[in-house]
């Protein structure tokens, strides 16, 4: 690779240009202390920090650009839990962050979960998965597909047509990218089923509209909220993790029945999703229209099963959660964190 001149390297690092990520501003800590003293009793007790506050901070610090804050947002989560829990935490924080990048892009992402995972202990990485789960095969293609329309259409309806109409007219390949690089295989949650079998799909297509003749049509059963997935938190049995795989597992992108207990990854489910979502809008600011739209997004959900957040916060709890006053909460604790980093703690 060439070396850069000087003065190209200069311009490059201009302070105007504010090249590097945000530090962590001091007292960080005790603004998640607030925050999460606000969503008592709904979300938790105050022993450990809800999975919607893990979530809503870490879409929060990855938009403002501040990966040593989602440093210490997990050492300040983890702090007198057992490696169980600490890498559960880590786990749940780090699949929100990918999903970030359908909203911020991909080097913000990158900056935070390189940056978690540099601080890791080794035990902790040791129980998370390192198998993929997003794979494209000809297999799942469709099933993939099938599941991003059937979320986009939740999140959108009524307008989720036209919508799509709207997008083509802008150019007709934004429609085919938001949903077939976004909400399939990266907003919706992938099966864990598919690390051991190929997923096939039984949806019927339907014509599409004039303007999004290349969009998956709506699965029949759209109306439907999507089918839950396996948690984040459960666990495969599966031997030893740091077993190479053999090449027909290579080469069928499935796991050994020598992988270790290991946490599973790429489930969160729709409700903290659409948390993820509101919280990297509110924190870049500028777009409300889509704000709005993912507000919605996860009022709706409180009509929609997640077992898996259910058995965490309750029932109770999520109907909190996706009412006014929870949704106010998700709104207010995203703009106290960005104020707190991007002014430095003053």
């Amino acid at each position: 690779m060439s070396k850069l001149s000087p003065s190209l390297k200069a311009l490059i690092s201009a302070p105007h240009a504010l090249g590097r990520p945000l530090p962590a501003p001091p007292q960080l800590t005790r603004v998640f202390d607030t925050l999460r003293s606000r969503s008592r009793p709904h979300l938790e007790d105050g022993t450990i920090p809800s999975e919607p506050f893990l979530v809503l901070a870490t879409a929060t610090l990855v938009t403002v650009n501040s990966p040593e804050s989602v440093q210490r947002l997990w050492k300040y989560a983890v702090e007198g839990r057992d490696v169980m829990g600490s890498a559960r935490t880590a786990a749940l924080m780090r699949e929100a962050g990918l999903k970030c990048i359908a909203l911020n892009g991909i080097p913000r992402t990158i900056n935070a979960l390189v940056a978690l995972r540099s601080i890791l202990p080794e035990e902790v990485i040791d129980l998370l998965s390192s198998i993929p789960t997003r794979k494209h095969t000809p297999e799942n293609i469709q099933s993939i597909s099938s599941r991003g329309r059937e979320m986009w259409d939740i999140i959108y309806s009524p307008f989720h047509n036209k919508l799509l109409d709207k997008l083509s007219d802008a150019h007709p390949d934004l429609p085919i990218h938001i949903l077939e690089s976004h909400y399939g295989p990266l907003l919706s949650d992938p099966s864990v089923s598919s690390l051991s079998s190929s997923p096939t799909s039984s949806s019927v297509s339907t014509p599409p509209s004039p303007h999004t003749s290349a969009v998956p049509s709506t699965p029949s059963s759209s109306s439907s909220p999507p089918s839950s997935s396996p948690s984040i938190l459960s666990m495969d049995q599966r031997g030893d993790h740091h077993s190479s795989l053999s090449p027909s597992a290579k080469q069928n992108d499935e796991p050994t029945n020598r992988q270790s207990s290991i946490l599973s990854t790429g489930t969160i489910g729709r409700t903290l999703t659409s948390i993820m979502a509101m919280s990297c809008l509110r924190a870049q600011t500028g777009v409300e229209p889509q704000l709005i739209s993912h507000v919605h997004g996860l009022q709706k959900a409180a009509k929609e099963e997640d077992s898996q957040l259910d058995e965490k916060i309750g029932k109770e709890g999520r109907s909190w959660l996706c009412g006014d006053d929870g949704t106010k909460w998700v709104l207010e604790s995203v703009d106290e964190i960005t104020l707190h980093v991007k002014r430095g703690g003053s």
